[in-house]
């Protein structure tokens, strides 16, 4: 029996899980000690039975996790009977509007966003925002709202477009993985691996004024930041900052 204790690994992946929808096998090492995390997915895999800490409950499922895709596109995903257990982590409204049905689409584009944004979450997981959609004010598009303190708190992508008067403006293409809030001022945040992103200008600087109306309304704060950038190596030529149109090669943006 597996008991859903939190800050457990279960516990951890299964909310990172309900967040994203997916998670990147080969990145398991950003949420502690890989092989105990790898041993926690094998084990969850196959019949196995899960407890509520806190009321008792169990639910004997054939799997909580599934796994897709091949090498570095292997995913860990949630099975769709494992969906009761995150309403015992204050979750699961926010997880139904991103599975797509419980099938989320498996194209290589859709599959590599998923993985950026995960991995960059687990990183602020690991110190201390809070995440989760229940435990973050409900962002505003108009007015001086200020809902937003000194918590720590990030944002992914998705939640950037949704607001309490339905989506923003659209954004266009933007690599953005999310935006935080922390030490009263707002990032963005990207999450370039390690390799040359190809940036869209157009749509980086559409990100970056919807970015910047949120943190006024929401915080008070002109965020005029430069952006969080995450990356696996330092190396040389290992990401670009200035942004180039790829038909006229003129650079349209330089955070």
């Amino acid at each position: 029996m597996k008991i859903l204790k939190p800050g457990s690994q279960l516990h951890r992946l299964i909310s990172l899980l309900s967040v994203c929808g997916e998670f990147p096998v080969k990145s398991l090492d950003l949420l502690g000690n890989k092989r105990l995390y790898r041993r926690v997915v094998s084990e969850c895999t196959i019949p196995v039975t899960v407890q509520n800490p806190t009321t008792k409950e169990t639910l004997s499922l054939p799997k909580i996790f599934i796994l897709t895709g091949k090498g570095r596109m292997k995913s860990i995903r949630l099975y769709k009977g494992a969906r009761p257990i995150l309403t015992w982590i204050g979750e699961g409204e926010y997880y139904d509007s991103i599975c797509y049905g419980y099938n989320m689409p498996m194209t290589q584009a859709h599959v590599d966003r998923n993985h950026r944004v995960a991995e960059t979450l687990a990183a602020f997981m690991d110190a201390g925002f809070h995440y989760l959609p229940h435990t973050l004010p409900r962002l505003k598009s108009e007015g001086i709202n200020r809902i937003i303190t000194t918590q720590p708190l990030a944002y992914p992508s998705r939640m950037l477009k949704f607001t309490d008067n339905g989506e923003v403006n659209k954004t266009g293409f933007s690599r953005v993985t999310g935006a935080v809030f922390a030490g009263g001022d707002c990032y963005a945040v990207y999450n370039t691996r390690n390799a040359v992103m190809k940036w869209s200008g157009e749509g980086e600087m559409k990100m970056n004024v919807n970015i910047n109306l949120l943190s006024i309304v929401n915080s008070g704060v002109d965020h005029a930041r430069l952006p969080m950038l995450f990356f696996r190596c330092i190396a040389r030529d290992c990401f670009s900052l200035n942004a180039c149109d790829e038909k006229s090669h003129q650079c349209q943006i330089s955070f």
